[in-house]
């Protein structure tokens, strides 16, 4: 299926590279070269690399410590209700706090908690499921799913669910895992599943006039979403500038609160097809080699991007999609092995 993801990504790009002959303003084609230049690179590069199995041992390795200190770190941001090292980056510089809501929501490095969610969800996802096989700590994942629901944000722990339930269905069956850890795990999903939902933090915030403006809003721009996209023929109105596309269709100025919506306006039917299927593509492929790992973090990066406006947003956001793709090109048995060889350690035959 890796033939089949590098002509969808080969597609998606070239089709954006087409559409940048429509924009005339010289401001935003810049921006829109920008935009595809880093998308070119997150689905592109990790799809061209002949053998990931370097690259991939690596990043298994440096995962988990740095989901530890991030994780960590926001949780200690949500106990000060204060992020100490970037609040004072962002007032030396003139910026205002992110903090606009009735609810203090942690933002860690990543300077928006939508974007702290999205990091969290899939790294909980991947984690999770790390466990699941075997291959990785409860600890880490617990932190990392800690860390999604001091967001609060509700996508993120949609998001977050969905990975879980993933990881479950790519999960060894039962009959070749221990059966106390399978329902050991069901168990965890269903306390943390009851933890979340009865947290006063996000139940505060559901009940906020400040979250069913959210809801109202993101129902609303689907219409500005169409309008726009009918204007273009469904070609799309050029790659990364769905803000400017809609801006005659959206005398409210709404935030286009969907990355699928976004490239809808931007890149048409053509190019949200073509993004969507390599999404599934690269699923499916992790799956079909047992990387329930990559295959949970992927989806729950999917689903944690319908909610909000990270593709165009959040250029950086990038990184993430291009080491999603490269993990899922592992296949983690030989991995495994290797790992297990180079741990045990040497016998010493003294018959000699």
């Amino acid at each position: 299926m890796l033939r089949a993801s590098r002509w969808l990504a080969g597609i998606f790009v070239l089709w954006s590279v087409f559409l940048l002959f429509m924009v005339s303003d010289p401001v935003l084609l810049n921006q829109s070269v920008q935009w595809v230049i880093a998308c070119a690179i997150g689905i592109g590069a990790p799809l061209l690399v002949r053998d990931v199995d370097r690259e991939a041992r690596t990043l298994t390795r440096f995962i988990p410590p740095l989901v530890v200190v991030a994780s960590a770190y926001t949780l200690v941001e949500f106990a000060l209700t204060s992020n100490v090292i970037f609040d004072a980056i962002y007032a030396s510089n003139g910026v205002p706090t992110v903090q606009r809501w009735s609810t203090y929501r942690v933002h860690g490095f990543f300077g928006h908690p939508l974007y702290a969610g999205t990091f969290f969800s899939a790294a909980f996802a991947y984690t999770f499921a790390r466990w699941l096989a075997k291959a990785g700590s409860l600890t880490v994942a617990a932190l990392a799913g800690a860390a999604v629901v001091v967001t609060v944000s509700r996508g993120a722990l949609i998001a977050a669910g969905v990975g879980v339930a993933v990881a479950l269905l790519l999960a060894t069956p039962l009959r070749e895992a221990s059966r106390l850890r399978k329902l050991t795990s069901v168990g965890l999903i269903a306390v943390a599943t009851s933890a979340v939902v009865s947290v006063g933090l996000l139940q505060a915030r559901v009940g906020t006039t400040e979250a069913a403006t959210s809801n109202d809003a993101r129902f609303s721009v689907i219409g500005v979403a169409v309008g726009a996209a009918d204007s273009t023929g469904w070609l799309g109105g050029g790659p990364g500038l769905a803000r400017y596309t809609a801006e005659p269709f959206n005398p409210a100025r709404l935030l286009i609160e969907s990355s699928l919506l976004q490239l809808l306006i931007s890149v048409g039917m053509v190019g949200l097809l073509t993004y969507v299927a390599l999404m599934i593509v690269r699923m499916v492929d992790a799956a079909r080699m047992r990387n329930a790992a990559a295959a949970a973090a992927i989806a729950a990066l999917t689903t944690s991007l319908i909610g909000y406006d990270g593709l165009e947003s959040l250029p950086t956001l990038q990184i993430l999609v291009c080491t999603l793709f490269l993990l899922s090109r592992q296949n983690p048995a030989p991995l495994a092995r290797a790992l297990e060889v180079r741990h045990t350690r040497p016998r010493i035959d003294f018959a000699r």
